[in-house]
């Protein structure tokens, strides 16, 4: 989402007249578009208060914005404004190179900080793009979130759910596969939740989804990032009919295998269900490469708690998992709770994950070798197949840049496969 918000006041600004920079160290106006999930994402931005204090000194009059889900928090905490507006005190003390502090979504507030023509209010689903790649891009569907898991804070920095209007998501596809996109990503913090209408009829995801591969063309869908409590039969039925378009990928984040944990993280399934919901994916369609979202550490996680998560991770061999330690995020329920767990304990939990995951990906990637696979060519030498495995080619490809292509697998490793094409 993130990286939709920077195409979003990157068309804004553009706009309203302004030219993107070709470094840091040559713009007028430097926005930091932040993330707050974790610790370790603010801790990046802290870490470019060396670099940016240096443009100041030498540039005074540049004008550093801080903006995105670090920015919310800091709104919620700070009620009292320091002397600048937008400007509070803890940004003062913590960062006093950054100017303005704007929420998400707040952009007709960009027009002071670029001394530029007037950028208009719209509401945060309404703001064009400025799409950074012609071949692939990201269509947001909904914003915010309502599930209140203990450890998010993306209620509060996001807010409540929103759903964009059906028509609009389509409209945008339909420029977007007119323009020759190949690869399209539907976003939303909790995507597969989205409600609206479609073709006047009060309907779910599954149906959205449907609605829009309906759009004529070549092209593949996915999206990120699924709930298991969301997958139904309806939404196996859409993905076995629009399998040509839909990729078989998706991202449903257990979180914990341990059932204790997943109740204190308040994330609303049991082991049993998500464990079920996996079975009904891989059984409705066969190739479906399953991804998922681990937090290792969360209090009072105890080494029993932690080999729970372990071994249901051997047992469903996930094609991919993103592990990360657990991080207490102040407005977040478990921040009350005591983060108990040593920090030197969640990274060797973290690495025994890892460890393990690797070696379930390369002996996944290494059955697939003799095999043909449609691969969508991004560069001269990568591209990615229609489960979103990453792919490298043997040789240049630059002539079938954003072409769909047929290849062969050749060889392959835990980062992907290696493929030769023309076959």
């Amino acid at each position: 989402m993130n990286y939709t918000d920077t195409e979003k006041m990157a068309y804004l600004l553009e706009k309203a007249g302004l030219q993107q920079a070709l470094s840091m160290s040559t713009a007028d106006l430097i926005i930091l578009n932040t993330c707050s999930v974790r610790q370790r994402a603010e801790d990046k931005v802290l870490g470019l208060s060396r670099a940016v204090r240096k443009i100041k000194e030498a540039r005074p009059d540049v004008h550093v914005v801080l903006t995105g889900c670090m920015s919310q928090r800091i709104r919620r905490e700070c009620n009292d404004f320091a002397t600048d507006q937008n400007h509070y005190r803890w940004v003062q003390e913590t960062m006093p190179w950054v100017d303005s502090v704007i929420g998400i979504g707040d952009y007709s507030q960009l027009t002071t900080c670029a001394s530029s023509e007037k950028i208009p209010t719209q509401a945060y689903l309404d703001v064009p793009q400025k799409y950074s790649s012609r071949i692939s891009a990201y269509v947001p569907i909904s914003q915010g979130c309502d599930n209140f898991c203990t450890y998010c804070v993306v209620p509060f920095s996001r807010g409540k759910e929103v759903h964009r209007p059906a028509v609009d998501i389509r409209r945008q596809v339909e420029t977007l596969v007119g323009a020759d996109c190949k690869l399209i990503t539907l976003l939303g913090q909790n995507v597969t939740s989205w409600k609206g209408r479609v073709e006047n009829r009060e309907a779910s995801f599954p149906a959205l989804l449907r609605y829009i591969t309906a759009v004529n063309g070549k092209y593949w869908l996915t999206y990120l990032t699924a709930h298991p409590k969301d997958v139904t039969m309806k939404l196996l039925d859409v993905l076995v009919d629009c399998g040509d378009k839909v990729c078989s990928y998706i991202n449903l984040p257990m979180q914990s295998g341990s059932p204790a944990v997943l109740a204190r993280m308040n994330r609303g399934y049991t082991v049993d269900e998500y464990v079920r919901k996996v079975e009904m994916l891989r059984a409705a369609v066969p190739d479906m490469r399953v991804s998922t979202d681990i937090i290792v550490g969360f209090p009072g996680e105890t080494e029993e708690e932690f080999e729970e998560t372990y071994n249901l991770m051997q047992d469903i061999q996930f094609s991919m998992a993103y592990v990360a330690e657990y991080s207490s995020r102040k407005g977040a329920a478990s921040s009350l709770l005591e983060d108990s767990v040593p920090v030197k304990v969640k990274k060797e939990r973290k690495m025994r994950i890892e460890n393990l995951q690797r070696s379930i990906i390369e002996k996944k990637n290494a059955q697939s070798v003799g095999s043909h696979a449609d691969v969508l060519v991004k560069t001269s030498n990568s591209g990615v197949t229609h489960d979103l495995r990453e792919v490298r080619f043997e040789k240049d490809v630059s002539e079938s840049i954003g072409n769909i292509v047929q290849s062969l697998v050749v060889g392959s490793s835990a980062s992907g496969l290696l493929c030769r094409t023309p076959v």
